[in-house]
């Protein structure tokens, strides 16, 4: 157990990572739609060359590719908010409250196939939705009073996130959806490439190799953790554990950055965001529990 548990933990740092990368480049003003653009062409590459099994191509249902090119624009859309935002406002809360998309999967797998929340569940739903407040509510320390529009920002890539991981959920819960062929990554990460590369061309093409370094260093973070993640997933299964999966990789995720995020930024909280993200850790942990218990 312990194997695939490292497995994750380091699956969450390099999610971890790719929120520094977007930090880096909203301090040195890289455009964060080259930095993007860099990434998923090298990361749609490596998932064409790495994951799917071509001789079941056959099998695969457009509706399926339909669902992850859709997830993918979805993602791209979030994560170019997410840059925005970071330019705009306070990283680590940023990243916090667009992570905290996880509570969308459950909730729509609750009222579509009927799964329970169970008591646990419910409660991290409902600390997620008390912390997001918080942080929203909260001034923070050296914050202009009216300085608002970066938390939009981070709310609105909320939403495209947790749509985005409803719709990779499908896979999974839907037999005519099943990825056969594992094309999942290769396909959400050419609807990325596809955004980012229409962005970078109406920002009148910044310089890409400004981005190079930090758009190869999110390409191989973005490739890494697909890998890790699957590896320690399917570790887990066999033990009957994969459940614990998520609040491992997601928990260290959003603590790694908020470590970052206070000791290399020196980024600091006022008390009601302090307790807000406390607060939305803790839900990230509960809901992501297997089966809400």
């Amino acid at each position: 157990m312990t194997l695939p548990l490292l497995l994750l933990l380091g699956s969450g740092l390099c999610t971890a990572l790719c929120g520094v990368v977007f930090s880096r480049a909203a301090k040195d003003e890289i455009d964060g739609a080259a930095v993007l653009l860099v990434s998923s062409f090298l990361a749609a590459a490596a998932g064409l060359a790495c994951f799917p099994d071509y001789g079941n191509l056959g099998k695969v249902s457009i509706w399926l590719v339909a669902a992850v090119f859709v997830a993918g624009l979805l993602c791209a859309g979030g994560l170019l908010l997410v840059t925005m935002a970071m330019r705009e406002g306070h990283h680590g809360l940023a990243w916090t409250v667009s992570q905290s998309c996880l509570l969308w999967p459950p909730l729509v797998c609750a009222a579509w196939f009927g799964e329970t929340l169970g008591l646990a569940g419910a409660t991290g739903l409902l600390a997620m939705l008390g912390g997001i407040a918080c942080v929203g509510l909260g001034k923070g320390v050296g914050e202009p009073p009216t300085n608002r529009f970066w938390l939009l920002q981070a709310l609105a890539a909320f939403v495209l996130f947790g749509v985005q991981q409803t719709l990779l959920t499908l896979p999974s819960r839907v037999e005519a959806l099943r990825d056969v062929c594992h094309l999942r990554v290769p396909v959400l990460q050419t609807a990325c490439a596809l955004v980012y590369a229409s962005v970078w061309l109406a920002r009148g093409r910044p310089s890409l190799r400004r981005a190079l370094p930090l758009g190869m260093a999110l390409g191989g973070c973005v490739v890494a953790n697909f890998w890790l993640l699957f590896l320690g997933l399917d570790g887990l299964g066999v033990l009957g554990l994969a459940g614990i999966g998520y609040p491992v990789m997601v928990g260290s995720c959003v603590v790694l950055f908020g470590l970052y995020s206070a000791v290399v930024l020196r980024e600091r909280l006022a008390p009601l965001q302090a307790l807000g993200t406390t607060t939305i850790i803790f839900g990230l942990t509960l809901l992501a529990w297997p089966h809400g218990k």
